[in-house]
């Protein structure tokens, strides 16, 4: 690897420690999934998340329930604006059933778009990542 780095006489070209190097080619669409997380035999499901989902991307959220593999969808129950184009959005489903005898599920977030926007729509942090509950 190298690099080209350039100055001029009134300032120095700088190489920061922990600078790091990505090469790759954008997609129009990619999947995060998460861990296997537990769950009970019946439950409600909530998952939260910040978001900026500029031009045509967008992001879908759902979550295993049943058999390992089968995802239900979750419905947009609130967006709040956090800043900068950045949406705090709130997910939520009912009446899920736990994966196998360990009775647990895994959230899947769907990014999709173009390849510009895509690469931006991104989650700034997981708040509450699952709330879990017997209620309806």
């Amino acid at each position: 690897m190298s690099a080209k780095l350039t100055g001029s006489e009134a300032a120095s070209p700088i190489l920061y420690p922990g600078t790091q190097l990505v090469f790759g080619t954008l997609e129009a669409a990619g999947d995060y999934l998460s861990r296997a997380i537990p769950a009970a035999a019946t439950f409600n499901v909530s998952v939260t998340f910040d978001a900026l989902t500029p031009g045509t991307s967008s992001v879908s959220v759902q979550a295993e329930s049943g058999t390992p593999g089968s995802f239900q969808a979750l419905s947009l129950s609130s967006g709040v604006e956090v800043g900068n184009g950045w949406v705090e959005r709130t997910y939520k489903t009912t009446s899920l059933v736990g994966v196998g005898a360990d009775r647990t599920t895994r959230v899947k977030l769907a990014l999709s778009g173009t390849p510009t926007p895509a690469l931006r729509a991104q989650l700034a942090r997981h708040r509450h990542l699952m709330g879990m509950s017997d209620d309806p």
